[in-house]
C-alpha cells in the first residue's frame, strides 16, 4: 500500500496472492519464476508506487500537493486492514497472467 497526503489524502492499495507477485515480479525483472519469487513483494510495493503516482498525476494541480508516502508491504493471510476513509473504495480487479490482482484507492479528504 501507498499513502497520500496532502490536497488529497488516502491510501492506494494492491491485493494479491504470492503467485500473483511472483508474476508480476517475473515481468518486472525478466526472471524465471524460481528466481523472480524472492522479489515478488518488493516488485508489489514498487507497483504501487508506481499506480499511486500515476493517479496523483493524472489530476490537474495535484502532482506537486499531493505526496506518496514509501509503499509499505503486508505478507500473510490473516491480518485487518482499516481505513478512515469516509467513502466506499473505488475497487478495479485484474488478472496478470492469469492471477488476480485487486486495486483499491480510500480517499480520505
Amino acid at each position: 500500500m501507498v499513502g497520500l497526503a496532502g490536497i488529497v489524502c488516502g491510501v492506494m492499495s494492491i491485493r494479491c496472492g504470492h503467485e500473483s507477485a511472483t508474476q508480476v515480479a517475473c515481468a518486472m525483472l525478466g526472471m524465471p519464476p524460481k528466481e523472480a519469487g524472492e522479489h515478488a513483494w518488493d516488485a508489489m510495493g514498487e507497483v504501487a508506487n508506481m499506480v499511486a503516482g500515476n493517479f496523483k498525476n493524472k489530476i490537474d494541480g495535484m502532482s506537486d500537493k499531493c505526496l506518496p508516502s514509501v509503499p509499505t508491504v503486508i505478507t500473510g493471510a490473516d491480518y485487518s486492514f482499516r481505513s478512515l476513509a469516509g467513502n466506499p473504495p473505488i475497487e478495479l480487479w485484474f488478472r496478470f497472467n492469469g492471477k488476480p490482482l485487486h486495486i483499491a484507492l480510500e480517499i480520505h479528504s
